[in-house]
């Protein structure tokens, strides 16, 4: 019996809040990689569940440290097969019981019950001892920050055979964790939305041929309202750090929800994809925070290019509200010239979609197109902020539209003339 692991557990036991040097942790990873004895199993399990706690944040300083661990913890788990369920013995113990209020529209089974419609967000400001606060200080203060490692390891490597009989805890574990209202650092909503997606994840495991179907649970009712609603924690009410902080693992997890809820059936999970798109960011989230929060505006434009690619042709039906949002919320804004950082994306995001929509439209949509291109290029100029690759960009939209065949002759003679615009249309029939 090695005295390390020995240290270790009784560190653990003695104070639930302690957190291990980095140089501790190396220590017992080491000997786990060099003894794969497994013999005295209790305490080398024990030993490898301890570790399990900080496999996802805390104490690392760097990710390469964090690697080894997960890459360790895999190994025997993928080796001993009937290891994950002492895992998982170990976890349910730490998990929070029954507090969130979406865990009431789950059945025993950790299905979402048929009857159920209490869905989405409900904050519990206002009524602590009825909603249980006092429960999450007591899970805190007990040690529970250390299970959400645990539940990470093993849903990373959870096959799908055994989701179905583990759903009972699995399903209120993470739904309890999405409905903590706490603010600041001791929030776990955050995890649990990132053990949604390696729960999810798992279910998108093409390797695992296991038939498992998730609709049928309808899990896919409950979550998706959940982390929509959690995409609208915009700022004043939020800080922005927090505000991206959500969305950059909100976004994701969401799209994995809706791949998993398509079952193959791609023109339904671009359905689902392209109403988010429309309907919680063109319409509600870049108004809201325009060029008064450029971090998030940069965020949020690179994240629409890369939905504009997955949707291919097919984003051809929000081209109009687009052009309209990149328009009247960015670059007509007098201060756009201030932030080209979000410039240079809205014109990235502008020539995207100009290339990936149906050619028809983007003719019908020509003078729109040519305005934002004129208002960029005239406005850059004017404020001595017109570098080379505003104009490149600039001249590339002018090219997708010439090379459509669009033909502005007539409209641009008046404007060709004046001195702002003599260079964009150099070398561009128009």
């Amino acid at each position: 019996m090695s005295q390390v692991v020995l240290d270790f557990l009784a560190t653990l036991e003695s104070d639930r809040l302690a957190v291990p040097s980095v140089k501790s942790i190396d220590e017992l990873v080491e000997f786990y990689d060099n003894d794969s004895c497994m013999e005295d199993k209790e305490w080398f399990v024990d030993g490898l569940i301890g570790l399990s706690y900080f496999c996802f944040n805390e104490p690392w300083e760097t990710t390469d440290q964090k690697d080894r661990l997960n890459a360790l913890l895999d190994q025997y788990l993928v080796k001993d097969h009937h290891l994950i369920d002492s895992f998982i013995s170990a976890l349910k113990p730490l998990l929070i019981k029954s507090v969130g209020i979406n865990s009431t529209a789950l059945a025993s089974s950790g299905r979402r019950k048929i009857e159920s419609s209490r869905i989405g967000l409900r904050p519990r400001i206002g009524f602590e001892e009825s909603f249980a606060e006092s429960k999450w200080r007591e899970w805190r203060d007990n040690g529970g920050l250390r299970s959400i490692g645990l539940f990470y390891i093993i849903l990373r490597n959870l096959k799908k055979r055994d989701i179905s009989t583990n759903l009972p805890w699995i399903s209120p574990g993470i739904l309890n964790m999405l409905d903590d209202t706490t603010r600041g650092s001791e929030n776990v909503r955050i995890y649990g939305i990132v053990l949604l997606g390696k729960l999810l994840q798992a279910l998108l495991n093409d390797k695992d041929t296991y038939k498992f179907s998730f609709n049928e649970t309808g899990l896919q009712k409950i979550y998706e309202p959940i982390l929509t609603n959690i995409l609208y924690q915009l700022p004043p009410s939020f800080s922005p750090e927090e505000t991206i902080c959500t969305w950059k693992v909100a976004y994701p997890v969401l799209q994995k929800l809706f791949q998993v809820e398509a079952s193959g059936n791609i023109e339904t999970f671009k359905t689902k994809l392209g109403r988010v798109f429309s309907e919680t960011i063109l319409q509600l989230t870049i108004p809201r925070i325009g060029l008064d929060h450029p971090d998030l505006s940069l965020w949020i434009l690179e994240y629409c290019r890369e939905i504009v690619l997955l949707l291919g042709k097919d984003m051809t039906l929000y081209l109009q509200r687009i052009i309209y949002v990149l328009g009247e919320i960015y670059l007509r804004n007098s201060f756009i010239t201030l932030h080209m950082s979000v410039l240079h994306q809205c014109l990235d995001l502008l020539i995207v979609v100009c290339q990936q929509s149906i050619p028809e439209s983007v003719t019908n949509h020509r003078y729109d197109i040519l305005a934002c291109t004129i208002l960029c290029y005239e406005k850059c100029y004017n404020e001595g902020t017109l570098s080379s690759d505003i104009s490149r960009k600039c001249r590339s939209l002018l090219g997708i539209l010439n090379a459509l065949g669009c033909s502005f002759k007539d409209e641009l003679a008046p404007l060709t003339k004046r001195k702002p615009l003599i260079d964009l249309f150099v070398q561009i029939s128009v």
